[in-house]
């Protein structure tokens, strides 16, 4: 989680000595998932945010702020969606990586195409999409027959 301020490597070296820490660097702090639990459970108990972090041991530095109490919300939220088992599992960049590199792929694939099989692919992607309306009872696509993006007069409202 990011600290909002710069840490030196004197309060880094200070926060990776403490036990609920996991990692720290100069614009992250990273706790453990034992420490993020027992704080939730504590807090279900009515502890303050602030007394929870400074029971743990963590430096008094990252009290600023209301970094507790902020820090608190998100894992609340976060087990809230996802269970707790979410904080036992990694899961910073690695979606999106992984999303990215297979649109470059895919955009790599399609430019290497010939102008025949783009209008192919292109074709059966319309196709699916037109397949998926139909399927979930959804409005016709602007591009299709079925509708017009021009604007249409009503011909009883027309003057003659």
């Amino acid at each position: 989680m990011s600290t909002g301020y710069t840490l030196t490597e004197a309060q880094q070296d200070e926060l990776r000595r403490c036990p609920a820490v996991k990692s720290a660097t100069a614009r992250m702090v990273e706790f453990t998932p034992e420490f993020k639990r027992r704080a939730l459970a504590e807090y279900t108990r009515g502890i303050s945010p602030e007394t929870i972090f400074r029971e743990a041991g963590v430096p008094a530095l990252l009290l600023k702020k209301q970094y507790a109490r902020y820090a608190l919300k998100r894992w609340r939220a976060i087990a809230r969606k996802h269970g707790v088992a979410r904080f036992d599992t990694e899961h910073r960049g690695r979606e999106g990586v992984a999303a990215l590199a297979k649109w470059r792929d895919r955009q790599k694939a399609y430019a290497a195409m010939s102008e025949k099989e783009k209008v192919r692919y292109l074709e059966a992607e319309v196709e699916a999409m037109e397949h998926i309306r139909r399927r979930f009872q959804l409005p016709p696509s602007i591009h299709s027959g079925a509708h017009s993006s021009r604007r249409r007069t009503n011909a009883a409202s027309s003057p003659a």
